[in-house]
């Protein structure tokens, strides 16, 4: 649309229009590419905030990466001794977060121990092996290899 017509446009809704800018108004609007550009404005500002009010809209906040989530997640391991006063959290919370971390400590040190005290022990055999006793001792590893260990 025409700057023009958009300023005189402008002015006749605020109802300031002199008599010599509504005649000239009056006269651009009586061409018709001025009609059609002024319909096609009016349609444009009454479908603009129906078609906003029924679109969704989505908004994105960014998300860390992940390196910052493992550097936030280390830096709440550096101050888990730190006063509760000076994180400004309650103590309750505080000892909550502290039971949680030490109880998780706990759970992975009995499954570490508990995997090393089930796991099979396999026997050792000395390595120096003389000429006489070579062939028992092939034999013997040869079953060890092959025959799954007895229960």
């Amino acid at each position: 649309m025409n700057p023009e017509l958009q300023n005189l446009l402008h002015r006749w809704r605020e109802d300031s229009l002199t008599t010599e800018e509504m005649r000239a108004l009056t006269a651009a609007l009586a061409q018709p590419e001025a009609r059609g550009a002024l319909r096609r404005d009016w349609f444009l500002d009454a479908a603009l905030p129906q078609s906003l009010a029924a679109s969704s809209v989505i908004v994105r906040t960014p998300q860390p990466s992940f390196v910052a989530q493992m550097r936030a997640w280390a830096a709440s391991w550096f101050t888990l001794f730190a006063p509760g006063e000076a994180r400004g959290e309650e103590p309750s919370i505080f000892a909550l977060r502290l039971w949680a971390r030490a109880s998780f400590a706990a759970l992975a040190v009995g499954l570490i121990t508990a995997s090393w005290l089930v796991w099979p022990q396999r026997e050792e055999f000395a390595a120096d092996v003389d000429a006489e006793s070579e062939p028992a001792f092939l034999a013997q590893l040869m079953i060890e290899t092959h025959l799954p260990d007895a229960p």
